[in-house]
């Protein structure tokens, strides 16, 4: 079961923590189940303009750019560096067997 350190995610330093996913789509899944817990139902509520990949040291982000439906944007981080790296580890390994 996924669980969440829940920081402020308006920042990476205050990125919303991501823990116990047991693959990169349950990890990504929460991200948006989290989104919608906070933030109410995507597509009625508030839509994703941008998704994209940060790294910063040893770990990694998602940063979500939010549109609510009144023009306002919100910037949300997770953390997302325990499951990304597993997730890294198989491409590596993949690409070692070619």
């Amino acid at each position: 079961m996924v669980m969440y350190v829940e920081n402020s995610g308006e920042s990476l330093e205050e990125a919303i923590i991501i823990l116990e996913a047991e693959s990169h789509r349950e990890g990504v899944a929460s991200e948006y189940e989290y989104l919608e817990r906070r933030f109410g139902k995507r597509g009625k509520d508030w839509e994703l303009e941008r998704q994209s990949l940060l790294e910063k040291g040893d770990k990694y982000y998602d940063r979500m750019d939010l549109i609510f439906p009144d023009g306002t944007k919100k910037i949300i981080y997770f953390d997302i560096t325990s499951f990304f790296m597993e997730t890294m580890a198989l491409f590596k390994e993949l690409l070692e067997k070619e």
